[in-house]
Order: structure tokens, then C-alpha cells, then sequence
């Protein structure tokens, strides 16, 4: 997904603000101007270096948080151009993290089964309207399949994805409406979750946040997006 850039912040006054008064709100906006290059990076390492048991989405999220920590490392006076100085980092942490997935496989699985325990716990602790539950757990599971397909927010791009058909295509309009109608902390929480696979820890630094906080905000952000979805 193209992240919204701030047309009236050109990049050298973004540069300019962030080196006077280093805003988690400045950040952010410098975030939003480079995420779609380190994406596009990401891509490109993830065709040349893929390693198994790694993801897309994976190489996406460690690109992205290269990204923040080149955003608080560089300085504008030296004159190189941010996305070279930036490159090396974000190699970095790709090629660093993604080579220990193999190891993670298994890790994986296990978590995997404990999630199918979750919910059979869950169906158990409905026993009384059993069919109301699943279908609450059901449009939930859906949403976040929805959010979760990285083909979900490439909106204005031709996919291969098994979802590709006109109703979904409609579906993910619908949703990245409401995703955008979201008050700003609640849909960067989706974003940065969802697309750029950030936890909740990172998301928390980001935004000068505690982890408990960040996860009431998403707890709040899935029921909004879900009632907008119900609503007639």
C-alpha cells in the first residue's frame, strides 16, 4: 500500500523540522514519504535472497524498521542522499534477521497449534449460542485474512492473488475506506500491524506508547472496523 505523503512537506523541510524538533509526528511523516521505497527494496531482496520459511511480509516489516532507525540516525548536513545512506541498514536487517528462519519453522508450527487451542477454548466457553459465536469468530478471522493478504492494499495494481475477482476488489475499497476513516493513532495501528507486520512493542515505541495501550488501540480498531463492515 502507498502510504499517504504530506504534499505541502516537501523532503528538504521535513529534514529541516525533524532536525530542529525531532517529533514522533515529523517522524511519521518521514516514515510515510520513504515507506514505499524501503517497500520497493524489500521486494527486490526478497526476489534475489529469498530464504525458506521467510515471507514477503517479512522482509517488509525488518525493511520498515531499518527504515525508522535510518530516520533517527541520518543527518541532512552530510549531503548524501537519504535513501543511500539508508540501503546499507536496511540490507542489513534484512539479510540478518531473515537468515535465522529456517530455525523458526518449527517455532512456528507450535504456535500454529496452540492458535487451533484457542479456538476450540473459545467455542467451549460458548456452549450456550455456539452458532453466534462462531460467526463472530468467523467475521473477525475475516477481517484480518482480509488485512493480512499483502495483495489487500495494492488497490490500483493488477494482483495474481486468489482473491482477485470484482467483489474483492469492491471489498477492499469498502475496507480501506473505513481503515482510512480510522482516527490517525487507530490507523497507523493498522498499518503498521497489518502491512508493515510491526508488534505491538514497535508500534508502542513509535508512538511513545506503552504495549498495553497499543493493544487496547487494536482491540478498539478491529471492533470499529467490524461494526463499519455489519453496518447495513
Amino acid at each position: 500500500m502507498t502510504m499517504p505523503k504530506d504534499e505541502s512537506c516537501p523532503k528538504l523541510l521535513l529534514w529541516t523540522k525533524w532536525k530542529e524538533n525531532p517529533t514522533v509526528e515529523i517522524k511519521h511523516k518521514l516514515f510515510d514519504v520513504y515507506a514505499e521505497w524501503s517497500v520497493s527494496e524489500a521486494k527486490f531482496l526478497y526476489n534475489k535472497y529469498r530464504v525458506n520459511g521467510s515471507d514477503l511480509k517479512d522482509y517488509i516489516h525488518y525493511a520498515t524498521i531499518a527504515l525508522l532507525e535510518s530516520i533517527e540516525r541520518y543527518n541532512s548536513d552530510l549531503k548524501i542522499p537519504f535513501e543511500a545512506f539508508a540501503i546499507k541498514r536496511l540490507k542489513g536487517e534484512i539479510l540478518d534477521n531473515v537468515a535465522t528462519f529456517t530455525e523458526k519453522t518449527h517455532h512456528l508450527n507450535q504456535i500454529r497449534k496452540a492458535e487451533t487451542s484457542k479456538f476450540i477454548s473459545f467455542i467451549n466457553r460458548h456452549k450456550k449460542n455456539p452458532t453466534e459465536a462462531i460467526v463472530e469468530l468467523t467475521v473477525d478471522l475475516y477481517l484480518l485474512e482480509l488485512l493480512e493478504d499483502q495483495n489487500f492494499y495494492l488497490i490500483n495494481q493488477v494482483t495474481h492473488s486468489p482473491y482477485n475477482s470484482m467483489e474483492f476488489e469492491q471489498l477492499k475499497k469498502q475496507l480501506l475506506g473505513i481503515i482510512d476513516s480510522l482516527e490517525g493513532p487507530l490507523k497507523i495501528l493498522i498499518q503498521y500491524h497489518y502491512y508493515y507486520q510491526w508488534s505491538f512493542v514497535e508500534i508502542a515505541e513509535h508512538l511513545g506508547l506503552t504495549r498495553g495501550r497499543v493493544s487496547q488501540m487494536h482491540k478498539l480498531a478491529i471492533q470499529k472496523l467490524k461494526e463499519a463492515y455489519l453496518e447495513p
